[in-house]
């Protein structure tokens, strides 16, 4: 891949083209309609726009930390916006120099820019998106437009113009997709060598032209010599155009007479050949007619005024309790991924809070967020290519260190993978283990074993075993005792501190039967049932442990989605339950609910997740 400051203009906006009419079928018929109206405008068909239409922009900087140049300054950005208003509304100083000729066809656009001041969700934006990538250079393969291949992912195209600014190889200054191509892809994208007229902008492209090329194409226009190489047969299909033979190149002398189009010659001036900035400074009546007519066509809805967006649904909620089943409000959230399988909580950023981690199965993505203590999230890390496959995530000291570490269990292969994290959202592999069994149904980390590290239970519903395993901070398991004959029916096992031994406790639940049972554990792995409790209600989704009523023993808050009912429990070291609260009138779509510390008292917060929202 070449890279450096290109000394002639060269676009990729035609390979994108073909590329596209090969692969994508939508595309060339789009084009088609596109082009039919394009021919209606020439012809005098009015426009339907009649006044000027201002486009919102967003610009996405994406550069490599290595080269930070490439993160270009908000002046160098707005330089290039000052540039696009001028000539498109052919007000541009340098219009002057049109030559006598061909000064009946200036044209003014009627068209403008602005960064966009509302992002797509309704929120407040500067209309700059800056991204870092590992990528050395991006070429017109449209890797730039994708967060996954080190872009940037695109606005909604129907209501945006989508520039990208990177460092691209291959000596090109830009390219840009005609309208009717994906809306994924839709846009221009500008090397930062040539866009602005300040900052990394260098000669000969220093004049923000090579932006308003790009955009001509992404509105319609043809390279003003037809792309036919330096024949005389092509067509940029606008009828004010002169025929000429190919590009032209630098700053020409007028006239400049190819393809007997004397005595006046090519159209050099036009934006829409590859002169160098300083030699292009107009657009015609003809090409004025085309892009409006993109506008009408094929780009409707962009610049148009539009209702802001309905408020996103809330899908997450925060909420403190006080000790007596009293539950307040901190933050509400929108916007969330209704694609979250676990969200698990602990220390991943280094603060007192909770932090947490959300997993979604579907896309292999992995994101650590940490929270201020009123609910609001700040991203730590994000991950892409995790597996698809991990069905449980279990949080605790498996590393030695202060921030919470990682369990990960995939059945499908029978393996787990043991991370320490940390504080900063960054995982390290512990021990990687395989020929596990793809049977357990449930992993319960606990103090089963009396040593410093967290233990951890797993329960086999198909078998109805169970086994106790201590580890040793490096990922390394030994097991402690291990169970058969239990419960094949068990969906919830609870851990807390329930009868006061020191070591972890839990409660075992069994919907089918309305049946609970708590058990204390003794160091080895043994459990001793405590209490035993038949006609408990079916339809229990979640049994969340915490501290909701401030005694020394572990709480619990049962949550019923078919009645949208919740209940507070304080346990006494018998296995005895007391209501705390009942609360009613609750969502019956909560699909987690998530104990931890996120709003700085003394009690346990939860966090409520509703993705059907």
């Amino acid at each position: 891949m070449t890279v450096g400051l290109p000394r002639r203009r060269s676009c990729g906006t035609m390979a994108v083209h073909f590329r596209l009419l090969t692969s994508n079928i939508a595309y060339l018929r789009n084009r088609q309609e596109i082009e039919s109206s394009a021919q209606a405008a020439q012809q005098g068909t009015p426009t339907g726009r009649t006044g000027i239409t201002t486009i919102p922009v967003v610009v996405h900087v994406v550069y490599n930390p290595n080269s930070p140049e490439q993160n270009i300054s908000d002046a160098q950005i707005q330089s290039q916006i000052n540039v696009l208003n001028k000539d498109f509304r052919a007000t541009n100083p340098d219009i002057a120099s049109v030559p006598a000729p061909f000064k009946p066809l200036v044209a003014d656009a009627r068209i403008e820019f602005a960064l966009a001041t509302t992002d797509p969700n309704g929120n407040p934006t500067t209309g700059i998106i800056r991204k870092t990538t590992t990528e050395e250079a991006f070429m017109d393969d449209d890797r730039i437009k994708y967060e996954v291949t080190g872009g940037s992912d695109a606005w909604p195209s129907d209501r945006y113009l989508n520039i990208w600014v990177c460092l691209l190889g291959g000596g090109l200054l830009g390219y840009a997709q005609f309208p009717g191509g994906p809306e994924e892809t839709d846009g221009v994208v500008i090397t930062h060598t040539a866009f602005g007229t300040v900052g990394t902008a260098a000669p000969p492209f220093n004049l923000g032209r090579t932006a308003t090329h790009e955009i001509g194409h992404w509105l319609n226009l043809r390279h003003i010599w037809g792309d036919d190489g330096d024949g005389c047969n092509g067509s940029d299909f606008v009828a004010d155009t002169p025929n000429q033979a190919g590009p032209n190149t630098g700053v020409p002398t007028f006239p400049r007479v190819t393809c007997s189009n004397g005595p006046n010659g090519d159209l050099f001036m036009n934006y829409m050949d590859y002169t160098d900035d300083a030699g292009m400074f107009m657009f015609t009546a003809g090409q004025v007619a085309r892009m409006q007519s993109a506008l009408d066509v094929a780009r409707p809805t962009i610049g148009q005024p539009t209702p802001p967006p309905p408020p996103s649904p809330v899908q997450g909620e925060f909420y403190t309790t006080d000790g007596t089943g009293q539950i307040t409000l901190l933050k509400k959230h929108s916007g969330w991924r209704k694609s979250w399988n676990l969200i698990v909580p602990g220390h991943y950023g280094g603060n007192v809070y909770f932090d947490l981690l959300f997993y979604d199965a579907a896309a292999g993505e992995g994101e650590f967020y940490t929270n201020d203590g009123s609910g609001t999230l700040s991203l730590l890390k994000q991950y892409s290519g995790w597996r698809n496959t991990w069905k449980l995530i279990i949080p605790g000291n498996f590393g030695g260190n202060v921030s919470t570490d990682l369990l990960f269990y995939d059945p499908t292969t029978g393996e787990g993978e043991f991370y320490s994290s940390d504080g900063n959202g960054n995982v390290t592999l512990l021990k990687k283990h395989t020929g596990w069994r793809k049977t357990w149904s449930l992993i319960v980390p606990g103090n089963f074993g009396g040593n410093s590290f967290t233990d951890l239970l797993f329960y086999d519903a198909t078998t109805g075993e169970a086994e106790f395993y201590t580890t040793d901070g490096t990922g390394g398991m030994t097991l402690l005792k291990k169970h058969t004959g239990w419960r094949k029916t068990w969906n919830l096992i609870v851990p807390g501190n329930f009868g006061g031994s020191g070591l972890t406790d839990f409660l075992c639940y069994d919907a089918a039967a309305g049946v609970g049972e708590f058990y204390t554990t003794t160091p080895g792995g043994n459990i001793t049932q405590q209490a035993q409790y038949s006609g408990w209600r079916k339809d229990w989704k979640f049994i969340v442990p915490g501290l909701f009523g401030g005694n020394s023993f572990t709480d619990l808050l049962f949550y019923d989605p078919v009645k949208g009912e919740g209940e507070f429990y304080t346990t006494d070291g018998k296995g005895k339950l007391s209501l705390l609260k009942k609360h009613s009138g609750w969502r019956n779509s909560w699909k987690l609910i998530v104990p931890g510390g996120f709003g700085s008292n003394y009690f346990t917060d939860l966090l409520f997740y509703d993705p059907t929202t």
